[in-house]
């Protein structure tokens, strides 16, 4: 236990600190910049943040107010929970190295570690906010250059495929210690039920004549469905502590916003009748 509060309060320690803060500020403004600069040459979407002065192109008050104070503020609350996600996983992969004790009957099949398939769900808002985002520079790529839905289905299927894995991958550290789990506690299972069926083997006959079973017997045969239940427990340990499922509040929130980015170039009737089309 005291080993576990050390850990969490290293890592707190560490998303406090004032240098941590700052080296997120200086990564924002990098990024920025490389983004007006792509804006600015490859795109049409910086006009509306110049104006020309004396013949020279610059940033209008709107333009300084983008580059200088609100991109670079929603960057930095993207980064700081992209970095509180990366100390999850460091704070878990320090936790699957403890001693733990694993139980390889727990009802939720991953040895009492199934709570931590929540986690994934809790970030769902943060998903949400960053798909926002992302649509609407999608939304303005179409209105403004003239760019079809069909140009963004690989760079979107990433994006789905990325926020999957990124935000199960400190799960992925209780594997090895799961499938060693599994590995283990079939092979002292069989050697239990192989115990069990030896001393509950039947009489070859079970007629008129056959002598009253022992009550020793009788015990080990009543056993036999509760060896069966835990043995079919071992064999379905997962290796991960969550399912396909828990990420569906995660995909639903993160692909919400996309919804209005569809509807620019498909009516929502159309969108409406394709359904019930579909379901009907």
């Amino acid at each position: 236990i005291e080993e576990y509060w050390n850990l969490v309060k290293r890592k707190i320690g560490f998303l406090q600190n004032s240098w941590t803060y700052f080296g997120i500020v200086v990564i924002c403004y990098i990024q920025v910049a490389a983004i007006f600069y792509f804006e600015v040459n490859y795109t049409s979407l910086s006009s509306w943040q110049l104006e020309e002065v004396n013949g020279e192109i610059g940033l209008n008050t709107v333009g300084k107010w983008a580059v200088f104070v609100s991109r670079p503020l929603t960057l930095f609350f993207i980064y700081r929970w992209i970095l509180r996600v990366f100390v999850w996983g460091r704070i878990l992969a320090r936790i699957s190295n403890l001693d733990l004790r694993l139980s390889p009957f727990h009802a939720d099949r991953v040895g009492g570690l199934g709570f931590l398939a929540f986690s994934v769900s809790y970030f769902a808002p943060f998903t949400f906010a960053v798909s926002v985002a992302l649509a609407g520079n999608v939304a303005d790529l179409m209105l403004v250059d003239s760019m079809k839905l069909v140009d963004f289905r690989l760079p979107l299927l990433a994006y789905v495929i990325l926020i999957s894995l990124f935000f199960t991958y400190p799960l992925f550290v209780f594997s090895r210690k799961l499938v060693s789990l599994k590995e283990r506690s079939i092979f002292s299972m069989y050697d239990q039920i192989k115990f069990v069926y030896q001393k509950a083997e039947l009489p070859p006959s079970l007629g008129a004549e056959s002598k009253p079973m022992e009550d020793e017997k009788i015990a080990y045969i009543a056993s036999l469905s509760d060896f069966n239940a835990m043995m079919d427990n071992v064999l379905n340990l997962r290796a991960v502590p969550f399912q396909v499922r828990d990420l569906f509040p995660l995909w639903a929130l993160t692909l919400v916003p996309f919804i209005f980015v569809i509807m620019i170039e498909i009516p929502l009737s159309e969108i409406l009748s394709r359904v019930v089309s579909t379901l009907f």
